[in-house]
């Protein structure tokens, strides 16, 4: 399978890891005593640094006997890690990447079918191998089918590790197979991680529209993907608060939606309940209504539906709610 290349800022080019001492540890430990499981669901919001983990995690499992290999005090990958750059190029020998691809709906069964190829071939040097799927809500109900199959009784040597927007629901029965590392930050965690992706990023203008556009649910990737739009786009900046900024999104993106711009719009949504459930007198109203737009998402988004109807709805009903 061939994916396109990766922008900078996608988990697999990403050498700091920031906020997941503790997990790392766990995992760390597991590995080193040979008790590192062979399939694990790795669940929380998106945007936490789920998948950014992972690589970290597998880097410092594959690099143990290389040069420049994983470094564990700072939670850094050496850019001159051999592995690094074969997971980048999606070369390496004992790891295999399953993702929702650019511009697809969901992630279908002859990726699965790839892997499975994959995972039938003997490890090299004897090594483990790993298998990341990402996005593991999006694959469909038949490449669900054939994962299940393989994961029931994984080869000794292959680990599994799936990430999961537990935002969004995944079958009960994969759900079951696997060990599930529920990650969750504190608000004062996720500010200080917040801070140094901007630090990393050299962010320092226009910050002052992210104090009006969070809550406590929000998450520093998410923030960070925040942050990018608003600097595309001089009315974005402009805006004075949630509902503004909802509709000024809407007007720059209602003829070029991609799937991530969707996700931003749910999020965007869910900035907007938030702050006006906290000032409303009939929240019971406004949230049913903001479930139904949730829901027109969704079906947005899985079957590739025309937006008028939603975005009328949104500016209409949903930004006039009291």
């Amino acid at each position: 399978m061939n994916y396109p290349t990766q922008p900078t800022n996608r988990p697999i080019n990403q050498t700091n890891l920031f906020g997941f001492k503790k997990y790392f540890t766990i995992f760390k430990d597991l590995y080193n005593k040979n008790l590192f499981p062979n399939k694990i669901l790795l669940s929380g919001i998106s945007g936490l640094g789920k998948a950014t983990f992972a690589y970290h995690f597998i880097n410092f499992a594959l690099s143990i006997n290389e040069k420049n290999n994983y470094n564990f005090l700072d939670f850094k990958i050496n850019n001159l890690n051999r592995s690094f750059h074969l997971i980048q190029k999606n070369t390496h020998p004992n790891f295999f990447l399953i993702d929702l691809i650019e511009d697809q709906q969901s992630i279908d069964i002859n990726q699965v079918r790839n892997m499975i190829n994959y995972s039938n071939k003997t490890t090299f040097n004897l090594n483990k191998k790993f298998i990341l799927i990402d996005n593991v809500e999006n694959l469909n109900v038949f490449s669900v089918n054939a994962l299940l199959k393989i994961i029931e009784q994984p080869n000794d040597n292959t680990s599994y590790i799936l990430i999961h927007d537990s935002s969004k629901p995944i079958v009960q029965t994969l759900k079951s197979r696997c060990i599930e590392f529920k990650i969750l930050f504190s608000n004062k965690e996720k500010k200080d991680i917040t801070k140094k992706l901007f630090e990393q990023n050299l962010i320092t203008n226009h910050l002052e529209i992210l104090d009006n556009l969070t809550s406590y649910y929000d998450s520093p990737g998410f923030l960070l993907k925040l942050y990018n739009i608003i600097l595309e786009d001089n009315d974005l900046k402009d805006a004075i608060n949630c509902d503004d900024f909802l509709v000024k999104f809407i007007n720059v993106y209602k003829n070029n939606i991609k799937h991530s711009n969707f996700a931003l719009l749910r999020n965007i949504l869910e900035f907007s309940i938030y702050k006006k459930l906290i000032n409303s007198k009939n929240k019971t109203n406004i949230y049913l209504l903001y479930s139904r737009l949730i829901d027109k998402i969704d079906v947005s988004i899985k079957y590739n539906l025309d937006l008028n109807n939603l975005f009328f709805e949104i500016n209409k009903n949903y930004l006039d709610a009291k």
